[in-house]
């Protein structure tokens, strides 16, 4: 997250419903993020969303969405080894 901050790089995946491959790179991509459902719901988790957007395609077949994530780190869970 911080370089997207940092370099304003975004990030954008197409995952298809439907196609098993598809779905396995998703998950993988959520895991790898903490975006993942175990990783949402530990209690350091500070996922949240911030907006989110569905629409259907033109010919009704296939729905798409964007959500845009935030992630808040506690101030409890800063260690700054500096601090005696």
């Amino acid at each position: 997250m911080g370089n997207l901050y940092e370099h304003g790089h975004h990030e954008y995946h197409t995952f298809k419903k439907g196609d098993e491959y598809s779905q396995v790179d998703a998950q993988s991509l959520l895991q790898r993020l903490g975006l993942d459902r175990l990783s949402r719901t530990a209690l350091e988790s500070r996922w949240n969303v911030q907006w989110s957007n569905s629409w259907a395609t033109d010919d009704g077949l296939d729905l798409q969405k964007h959500i845009l994530y935030q992630w808040y780190l506690s101030p409890r869970l800063i260690v700054d080894d500096s601090i005696n």
